[in-house]
This record gives C-alpha cells, structure tokens and sequence, in this order.
C-alpha cells in the first residue's frame, strides 16, 4: 500500500512499519546461520535498510518513477535544477547529487510531452563513499600484528585515495498531459567504479510502458 497527495506526489508506503519490521526479522534469521566474520559483513548491507525513507527507495522503485514528474509546473523553454538524495549503499547518511529537468518536446495533437532528467551525484559525496567504504573494510580486518596493520593500513590507504565513484542518472518520461498518465518511462543508472586494477561499470535500467 503506498498514498499520494491530491497531485499525485509520492508520499510513501502505508504500512512502512509492517514492512521494517519483517526486514529486520529476516535480517535476524540469517545472521543467526551464519559464522560471526560473515555476520559482521552481513551488517554492512543490514544498516542500508534502517530508515523507512530507504526501504521505501528500494521497493518503490517503479511506482516512484511513475509519480515522480506529478505535481510539478514546468516550462518548456526552461531546465529546472534541483538537489537530490540517493540511499547510500553503505548505510548512513545520504548521498547528495543535483539534478535537472526538462521539457524536450510537446506533441499538442497528440497530447503528449517528452521530459528528460538527469542526476549526478557530487564529487564531495563521492568522496565520502570512498572514505566510508575505507572505514567498514578496514574495520572487518583481523591483523596478527601492529607492524602488519600499519603496513596494511598504508597499502589500503593508497588504493582508496586512487579510487573514484561516479553515479549517474538518466530519466525520459513521455507522457498524457491531457490524463496526466504516463505512457512510457525509460530509466538507466550508471555507476562507474574507477581504482588501480582498472574501471569497474554497472549500468540498471527500467522501462515501464502503458499496455493499451
């Protein structure tokens, strides 16, 4: 069950508190049947899922992009630019990025406008990823020594600062002004993982499309 407002914006799942509760159970479930290194792992991916804002991001995914133009006034000689947040992988706080949206096109016989939208997420942010990911790697590191941790330290310490993220996105909805109903919405995420042993990229798409 998810509601909106009176213009359609997105506000959230319903029974949010029904759905956390049943997450941290299976949470609990696993990590009792699993060896405690692989628990401690395991609670890296569990603190992504802490905040309801985060569990809505990831099961919502659809819904929200078919919401997501609703509500808003825009020009079609203007872009609009705006500040997002996307969940953060890792847990905690937020990843920051901007964004911007536009009118591509009206098709006025047809009833129909084409938006185009875009996000990156900053290079501060980015950072911070890195820095973090640093942290929960470091920390599940079992050292035999103080010389070896040191040593470790300093190699790890050298590949993150080689290391750069980018995320980006890139949204097109084509919809009926007239209904204010989409008929079709193409989505892609990008993420590029750039260290010393070369570039790792992963692209997600989604396409919904009205079956008439």
């Amino acid at each position: 069950k998810y509601k909106t407002n009176d213009s359609g914006i997105f506000e959230g799942i319903s029974n949010i508190k029904e759905i956390s509760a049943l997450i941290r159970d299976l949470f609990k479930i696993i990590t009792n049947n699993l060896k405690p290194e692989e628990a401690e792992v395991f609670k890296s991916l569990k603190s992504i899922y802490d905040s309801p804002e985060a569990i809505s991001g990831i099961l919502t995914k659809e819904l929200q992009l078919i919401h997501w133009p609703m509500g808003g006034i825009y020009s079609t000689s203007d872009t609009l630019e705006y500040d997002e947040e996307l969940p953060n992988f890792l847990g905690g706080d937020p990843i920051k990025g901007k964004g911007k949206i536009m009118i591509d096109s009206v098709n006025a016989q047809a009833g129909l406008c084409y938006m185009a939208n875009t996000l990156n997420i900053s290079e501060s942010d980015s950072k911070k990823v890195i820095t973090d990911m640093l942290s929960k790697v470091t920390g599940a590191l079992k050292f035999a020594s103080a010389a070896e941790k040191e040593k470790k330290m300093a190699e790890m310490q050298t590949f993150f600062d080689k290391m750069s993220l980018d995320i980006s996105d890139r949204n097109v909805f084509v919809y009926d002004y007239i209904n204010g109903w989409p008929i079709n919405i193409k989505s892609s995420r990008n993420v590029t993982m750039n260290s010393v042993e070369g570039k790792v990229e992963q692209t997600e798409s989604t396409e919904i499309e009205q079956i008439r």
